[in-house]
């Protein structure tokens, strides 16, 4: 078995990424450092969505005998007191809030000793990325630099060698605007790392590839959906080819059901395009 071409250096064998994350992160100035790097402005991360500033706003009122509960309307939450009484357990609502169509929290009842804090808390979470953002933020930079989990529930990646520079590049940019700390390890160039980093790309691509098999077998994908599982395929198969030439062993199953993936993807295209589909 081949393993990587070596010297001493990371940057050769690629590295082994994981991060802990801690505190808040300004989107405006990540997009600073950003920018002074050179770094693709479309690759920053986005801000909340207005239903989930609330949520976060609304999730810290909660305290000891004061609970936070979703409304039947969808992206509307009540503050409910818990009173206790002897052996027994009573609920009352102190406050309701729900967004209106411009995106603003309505606090009822109006004028709650509540109102102003809410309302100042929601436009914080409006403005700024939490951990459980940048977390997810991160799992996707790491798929844009050719990276893949090391485990089924993530939390180490493998970065090829060829990506850790515009991976530093941009976790230098992070690191310059919050508490984060993300930690890189060189690649170990053993045989059973090699196998390790091999099955970890198979399992990714097999588990893209059995998601588009049942969507297509669904039979629910219109041609516009279809053409952009056949995109991803492509790309699924690139990806393979590059990782089989870095550590210098095939993986001719994968690449036979992507193969075949591709092909069932693409007559589906041309029968939804046929006339007799159309009429």
């Amino acid at each position: 078995m081949k393993v990587f071409a070596l010297d001493e250096e990371t940057s050769q064998a690629g590295a082994l990424v994981y991060w802990r994350l801690e505190g808040e992160v300004d989107p405006k100035e990540l997009a600073l450092h950003w920018k002074l790097a050179g770094l693709d402005p479309d690759l920053l991360p986005s801000t909340p969505a207005p239903s989930t500033a609330l949520a976060r706003t609304m999730r810290e009122r909660a305290e000891h005998r004061k609970l936070v509960r979703p409304l039947e309307e969808r992206g509307s939450h009540a503050l409910v007191r818990e009173v206790v009484s002897g052996a027994d357990l009573s609920y009352d609502v102190a406050l309701r809030v729900k967004l209106d169509v411009a995106g603003r929290p309505v606090v009822e009842p109006a004028g709650h000793p509540l109102e102003a804090t809410i309302r100042a808390a929601y436009d914080h979470h409006l403005e700024v990325c939490s951990s459980d953002d940048i977390g997810g933020w991160l799992v996707g930079i790491v798929a844009k630099v050719d990276g893949v989990a090391m485990r089924d529930r993530g939390g180490i990646y493998y970065v090829p060698p060829g990506k850790l520079a515009e991976w530093d590049s941009m976790t230098s940019a992070l690191r310059k605007v919050s508490n984060h700390r993300i930690f890189k390890i060189p690649a170990m160039t053993s045989k059973s790392a090699v196998e390790a980093i091999l099955d970890a790309i198979a399992q990714e691509a097999e588990a893209d590839a059995a998601k588009m098999e049942a969507e297509l077998l669904s039979d629910e994908l219109g041609g516009r959906a279809l053409a952009s599982r056949v995109a991803k395929t492509e790309a699924l198969e690139a990806k393979v080819s590059r990782y089989e030439s870095l550590l210098g062993e095939k993986l001719d199953v994968l690449r036979d059901r992507l193969e075949g993936l591709r092909a069932n993807l693409t007559v589906a295209i041309l029968k939804a395009q046929s006339p007799e589909t159309m009429t």
